[in-house]
């Protein structure tokens, strides 16, 4: 019987295996986010190309992308966004990082894999990173195995992502909701920052608020208002139409 060394020791470096995965049936919702021809698609890549110019000079490295609540089309989002960046040069790895819901495998339908649950659990060196056929992303699972939210909070954790910022221009997490969940507080002073995804007509602004006040200001590098009318561009915030997109059924969270 083998035992696992404890999360609070990170181990040695984890490894990465490549190999091509072909996209499932998906829904026409979620091939608009994945075309960089459509009306999202576009407003994808102005949202892709302010990140790569990052503030200041400073280009983001590690990208953890949330919402207030569920159903504000995150994960959407975050695929939409590693295919703009992907078609930009970039090469992006996609961190399924919400080990509850686990929904990046579920919107491209593609089949669960070892991958970050079996890293934070049991120390897995090996872990099979998946390129997306078509969109041109890389994809890391949440696994396939129960694991601990509570584990992305791990020097485990860290060790991961220094090893994939060795290998992949952009990282780019799925992460849970901030309000439901206290899961994705743990990953604060792990990534670069956080991009927070709102849905129009959606997401309570006073639930908006909460959520920017449990990250911090500084910690959010820019807002997708999803489902809105008009391209806009704040200060803080980046924004797109697409008003025919939920015709087809509101998007996973």
């Amino acid at each position: 019987m083998t035992t696992s060394a404890s999360p609070e020791a990170p181990g040695p470096e984890p490894t990465f295996t490549e190999t091509d995965v072909v996209l499932g049936d998906i829904p026409p919702v979620t091939a608009a986010f994945l075309s960089v021809e459509t009306q999202v698609g576009e407003g994808l890549r102005a949202v892709g190309t302010r990140l790569r110019l990052g503030a200041k000079g400073r280009a983001f490295r590690t990208l953890a992308l949330t919402s207030c609540v569920e159903s504000d089309g995150k994960t959407s989002v975050a695929v939409g966004l590693a295919t703009a960046l992907a078609h930009a040069g970039q090469k992006v790895l996609l961190i399924d990082a919400d080990l509850r819901r686990r929904d990046v495998g579920a919107t491209l339908r593609v089949d669960p894999v070892a991958g970050l649950a079996e890293w934070l659990e049991h120390g897995q060196a090996v872990l099979p990173v998946r390129k997306v056929r078509g969109v041109g992303f890389h994809l890391l699972s949440a696994g396939a195995v129960p694991c601990r939210p509570e584990l992305l909070g791990s020097p485990r954790l860290i060790r991961l992502l220094e090893a994939a910022q060795k290998q992949f221009d952009i990282l780019l997490l799925d992460c849970a909701p901030l309000l439901p969940v206290a899961d994705t507080l743990a990953l604060r002073d792990q990534v670069d920052g956080f991009l927070m995804v709102v849905r129009a007509r959606h997401s309570p602004r006073e639930a908006v608020a909460r959520a920017g006040a449990l990250l911090g200001g500084r910690r959010i590098v820019g807002v997708v208002m999803n489902a809105y009318k008009s391209r806009f561009l704040t200060r803080r915030g980046f924004g797109y139409a697409y008003s025919q997109a939920y015709r087809y059924g509101a998007p996973r969270s």
